[in-house]
């Protein structure tokens, strides 16, 4: 160190390694543009990538290098999801606002808020893995029908839990569902709970918008104190 000091007169060290500009090909601009291609179409490949920056900036830079830089911009491959042009436009936007805006009106009176919905429910239960010589097949010998069709509806709340839940064989219709809200009503208030802690509160019902709950608000009966919010359509919850 001493005597590089006295022969160069210089106390600090020259830049070593690192990136040189004068042989750098992804300069900043070219990450721009590759951000760019990708926020307008996501589905481009790197080759395509490669094409457009020899067409736009006249770089030629390998698609390996691209698909690298990519990486360090936290750009990766996923499997795309079809967003529908309906799905954010100004009617379902508004629609969605006024349904959070309810919600959260019920949340700020305190009143009782129910979260409806049902599922199919499977009893079929066999192993999906086994043992066989090489060249056959592991085959199991079962009866061709999975079991009955078993539907399960579910009305829960974030205080109670499970509010009531049934079991149904087959598909559920209209009048099954409308049925079920006024058996949820019914049930709360005979709930001890119920008159208790939200005595005098809304019972607000919150379902989504299944075939099966269509018509909905015609078919149960009107109660001052009942309030069925449907979700908004292509709502995120």
């Amino acid at each position: 160190m001493a005597y590089r000091i006295a022969d160069t007169g210089r106390v600090e060290s020259l830049p070593r390694g690192g990136a040189r500009p004068s042989v750098t090909k992804v300069t900043s601009e070219v990450k721009e543009h590759l951000e760019v291609y990708l926020n307008d179409n996501g589905t481009y490949t790197v080759e395509t990538m490669r094409r457009m920056l020899i067409l736009d900036l006249g770089v030629a830079i390998s698609t390996s290098a691209i698909s690298r830089h990519l990486l360090g911009m936290l750009y990766t491959v996923k499997q795309t999801r079809v967003e529908p042009t309906t799905c954010n436009n100004e009617t379902n936007k508004t629609l969605r606002q006024e349904f959070a805006k309810k919600l959260k009106q019920h949340q700020r009176e305190g009143n009782f808020i129910v979260y409806f919905d049902e599922t199919n429910f499977n009893v079929c239960c066999k192993r999906g893995r086994g043992r066989a010589k090489r060249g056959e097949r592991a085959t199991v010998v079962l009866p061709p029908s999975k079991g009955a069709n078993l539907q399960v509806q579910c009305a829960v709340n974030s205080a109670v839990g499970v509010v009531l839940h049934r079991l149904e064989r087959g598909s559920i219709w209209m009048e099954q569902n409308a049925q079920f809200i006024e058996d949820i009503y019914d049930t709360l208030k005979a709930s001890m709970f119920y008159r208790e802690n939200y005595a005098g509160k809304m019972v607000a019902v919150v379902l989504d918008n299944a075939p099966a709950h269509r018509q909905t608000e015609g078919r149960v009966a009107p109660h001052e104190d009942l309030e069925i919010l449907r979700l908004a359509p292509y709502s995120p919850m």
